[in-house]
């Protein structure tokens, strides 16, 4: 009986891979509400010990509602989270990245953070308005809440962020405090 997930192959089952001997998840696909919730449950199993939990990540992002879901996870967590970025960590993959306890980069990862956009929204102006508005206020609680120990300001990362995807290289994810160590 393997202790790993019943089927590996992220392409086709869109699952993490988890190892439960070594206790570690592999973020290697999008961010859904499936990934989250098997995400969530991998954490709380390996809070029963007293081990650190290792979480790679790969990943191109995906759903905001998963995104915080899988953040309050690693945030409650009772046990170090050690996150190693081996490729990208984008969009809601980049905010996930940094909830770690301690977070590795490789030298030629990278991370994207940009503001939350639609896929689909359908309504009169003034709820398309609202929705806006909301997204808005969501994001800005967002970033503010994953920037308080980070050695960049609310102000600044919106600026950098601008209209459009912010790459950032190890180097400067190490500079502004995203990450501890490039290897």
């Amino acid at each position: 009986m393997s202790t790993k997930s019943q089927d590996n192959d992220n392409e086709t089952n869109n699952n993490p891979d988890i190892d439960f001997d070594t206790r570690t998840i592999y973020l290697y696909t999008d961010v859904n509400s499936q990934i989250a919730k098997e995400i969530s449950r991998a954490i709380s199993h390996f809070n029963q010990g007293k081990y650190p939990i290792y979480l790679y990540i790969n990943s191109p992002g995906g759903d905001v509602a998963a995104m915080i879901s899988i953040m309050a996870s690693l945030k409650q967590s009772q046990n170090p989270i050690i996150i190693d970025i081996t490729g990208e960590a984008d969009s809601a993959a980049a905010f996930i990245a940094l909830c770690g306890t301690y977070t590795r980069m490789f030298k030629l990862g990278s991370m994207m953070f940009h503001k939350m956009w639609f896929t689909h929204i359908e309504g009169s102006t003034t709820e398309v308005e609202e929705i806006n508005k909301n997204t808005q206020k969501t994001m800005k609680r967002i970033v503010k809440e994953m920037l308080k120990d980070k050695k960049i300001t609310y102000a600044e990362f919106m600026d950098k962020m601008g209209e459009k995807d912010w790459t950032i290289t190890p180097e400067e994810a190490k500079k502004y405090g995203f990450i501890n160590e490039i290897y």
